[in-house]
């Protein structure tokens, strides 16, 4: 196995699967979702906050669809201007990893079938708390709430770490820190709203970074700069 694929494929799937078992055999997820929930209003007090709600969950959607619409808009003018060519490859390869990582996360959502912690009798709610391998009892009714959407248009940006891999490494590593901070900022404002459970984030972190690697190596070749 090449370098490449060691560094950027078989290391983070082997912490991917760490993280897994972690989850599945501690009650991590449930120990850090307490300090987001009063236990003696049995509210999360967060969970309408301005600052979680609209400026994290809103306006941070908000964002991902216009850098989205920008890398479209930069796409288009160097298909008219020769002289921009140069950014066709790169703004076609930010333009799928941020459609695309959001988009198959919410396919995901759609046949997980996990609940969201406020929806459990332990936060309030109505239904029991189970593990993702668990068996889920048919009576329950359906829901979407795994893996977390709202972190997956942040965690998309990690598609800027392999956007200057090759073109600058320093730009490379900022854009690694921009995926994983945008990512956890949008992660951290649903956990405490009792959206999610940081497991459901990490899940949307990996699979991002899979389909951003995917992408760079199965559609673009690892090219995306002329040279």
């Amino acid at each position: 196995m090449s370098r490449f694929w060691t560094a950027h494929g078989l290391i983070p799937a082997l912490l991917f699967i760490v993280a897994v078992v972690v989850f599945e055999t501690t009650t991590l997820d449930v120990s850090l979702a307490n300090h987001f929930y009063d236990f003696a209003s049995q509210q999360w007090p967060y969970k309408d906050s301005w600052w979680a709600s609209q400026l994290i969950h809103e306006y941070g959607r908000r964002l991902i669809v216009l850098l989205f619409l920008i890398n479209v808009g930069v796409l288009t003018l160097a298909y008219l201007r020769p002289r921009l060519k140069e950014y066709r490859r790169p703004a076609a390869y930010m333009a799928l990893v941020l459609i695309f990582a959001p988009l198959i996360v919410s396919m995901g959502k759609k046949i997980s079938n996990t609940d969201c912690p406020w929806e459990l009798d332990i936060y309030g709610g109505d239904r029991p708390y189970i593990l993702l391998f668990e068996d889920r009892p048919n009576h329950l009714p359906a829901t979407q709430c795994f893996p977390g959407g709202h972190s997956s248009g942040g965690f998309a940006l990690l598609g800027l770490y392999f956007l200057f891999l090759k073109r600058n490494t320093r730009l490379a590593k900022l854009g690694l820190a921009i995926g994983l901070g945008m990512g956890g900022i949008f992660a951290f404002g649903q956990e405490v709203r009792g959206a999610h459970f940081i497991s459901h984030d990490t899940w949307s972190a990996a699979l991002c970074w899979f389909i951003a690697l995917g992408i760079y190596t199965a559609i673009f070749k690892q090219r995306l700069w002329p040279g």
